[in-house]
């Protein structure tokens, strides 16, 4: 799975790290910040100066809990 995102994130060398952290790949997280495959418990991706990417519909999930969220908070106050 990680070789096929290579492509789309070419900066990374995904095809020949399959998300170990390898010299190449570690630079590329200094220089880009890390992508949205990134774990974020990886200490080279919370510890980096860049912020994570995040994929448009990893946003819209966000706002979708935010929202649940809120209406389940307006509830408990009724």
């Amino acid at each position: 799975m990680i070789s096929a995102w290579d492509p789309v994130f070419p900066m990374y060398h995904l095809a020949s790290n399959k998300g170990y952290g390898t010299p190449p790949h570690l630079a590329a997280l200094r220089e880009h910040g890390p992508s949205p495959l990134h774990r974020q418990s990886f200490a080279p991706v919370w510890s980096a100066p860049i912020p994570q990417e995040v994929l448009g519909f990893m946003r819209e999930e966000s706002e979708d809990v935010a929202e649940d969220e809120e209406i389940i908070a307006e509830r408990a106050d009724a």
